[in-house]
C-alpha cells in the first residue's frame, strides 16, 4: 500500500490528516446536525410548555368562562326584529345620557350592517355637556354589558356660550347575535 511506502514521519502526519479530515467531516455531518436538532427540539419543547401552561389556566378557569359566555351570549341575542333592536339601543343611549346629566342634541340610527352571523347595530349621537358629563357618559358605554364600541369621538369647544362648553359627535355600535344563530352557540362542552 501506499503507507508501506512512506517513512515513519510521513505515515504519522498522514494518520494524523486523515483523524483531523474524519473529525471534521463527523462533526459537520453528524454533531452539528444532532446539536442543531437538539437546540430546535428545546425551543419547542418550552413553545409547547408555555402552551401548556396557559390552556391549563384555561382548564382552572373553565366554569367562570362559560358562565360568563352564557351571560354574554344571551345578552347579545337579538331579542325582537331588527328595529325593536334599534328602539331598544337608542333607549339605552339616551338613558346612559341621562344618568350622566349629559344633553342630547340628536340620535341618528344607520342601516343595521352584518358582521358574519351578526348584526351591527350604529347610532350616531350628537351632545353637549362639559367634560365631567361626557366622561361618564363614556365610562357608561364602557362598562354596559351589551358590548358597545365607540367607532368614533369628535369633540369642540362651543364657542360664544358657556365657558367648558363642549360639542360631541360619536358614532356607538353594538353586535347582536340573530335568535337563531344564537342557538347553535354553544359553550364548549
Amino acid at each position: 500500500m501506499i503507507l508501506n511506502r512512506l517513512s515513519l514521519r510521513e505515515r504519522g502526519l498522514s494518520l494524523a490528516t486523515i483523524v483531523v479530515i474524519g473529525c471534521a467531516l463527523g462533526y459537520v455531518w453528524v454533531v452539528e446536525p444532532l446539536w442543531t436538532r437538539l437546540d430546535q427540539l428545546h425551543q419547542s419543547m418550552a413553545a409547547e410548555t408555555m402552551r401548556l401552561q396557559k390552556y391549563r389556566r384555561l382548564l382552572t378557569e373553565r366554569d367562570r368562562i362559560q358562565k360568563q359566555f352564557v351571560r354574554m351570549a344571551s345578552q347579545s341575542t337579538m331579542k325582537g326584529s331588527e328595529e325593536e333592536v334599534m328602539t331598544d339601543f337608542l333607549s339605552q343611549v339616551e338613558r346612559m345620557a341621562e344618568e350622566a346629566s349629559l344633553t342630547l342634541k340628536g340620535l341618528r340610527p344607520r342601516p343595521v350592517g352584518s358582521l358574519g352571523r351578526y348584526r351591527i347595530f350604529v347610532v350616531d349621537v350628537s351632545t353637549e355637556g362639559s367634560i365631567g358629563p361626557i366622561t361618564r357618559f363614556l365610562h357608561e358605554l364602557q362598562v354596559s354589558p351589551h358590548l358597545v364600541k365607540v367607532d368614533r369621538m369628535q369633540l369642540a369647544v362651543k364657542s360664544g356660550t358657556i365657558p367648558g362648553l363642549l360639542e360631541a359627535q360619536l358614532t356607538l355600535s353594538t353586535l347582536r347575535l340573530p335568535a337563531a344563530a344564537s342557538n347553535s352557540a354553544k359553550p364548549l362542552s
